[in-house]
């Protein structure tokens, strides 16, 4: 997935991702309700979950269980750091400045900004510029 596809995310769809990293990691593993995703995010209808999940089994986010299985949502992109990295050397590759980067990965993300991070971009925008 290249970068620009991996934040194409809405605020609704973060919203929902991040529900349900923080319900497995607070259930062992168990994936959320549907109900209880809408409950969490302040949606009034499932029908929008549902929307929603299918968005991030498409960009490849979640995995959603056998059809009739309940509560069998995977997790498959938990990286924040990682997407964050890549995020950063994108932007470092289309002429942004490293504190322009570092205060919008400050908006867009639930992490902090730590050196190795920004190394990391950098050294991948290396790369990116290198085999162009």
């Amino acid at each position: 997935m290249s970068p620009t596809n991996a934040f194409s995310l809405t605020k609704r769809m973060q919203d929902c991702h991040r529900f349900i990293v923080k319900y497995q990691r607070l259930h062992d593993g168990a994936g959320p309700s549907y109900r209880e995703i809408a409950a969490g995010i302040g949606l009034k209808s499932t029908s929008n979950v549902h929307r929603l999940v299918g968005c991030l089994v498409d960009r490849g986010y979640v995995r959603r269980g056998p059809p009739g299985a309940r509560r069998c949502l995977s997790v498959l992109r938990d990286q924040a750091n990682e997407i964050a990295a890549e995020h950063m050397a994108h932007r470092f590759c289309q002429g942004w400045g490293l504190f322009r980067i570092a205060e919008e990965a400050g908006q867009v993300f639930d992490v902090g900004i730590k050196e190795e991070d920004v190394q990391a971009a950098v050294a991948l925008a290396w790369i990116g510029i290198a085999t162009k």
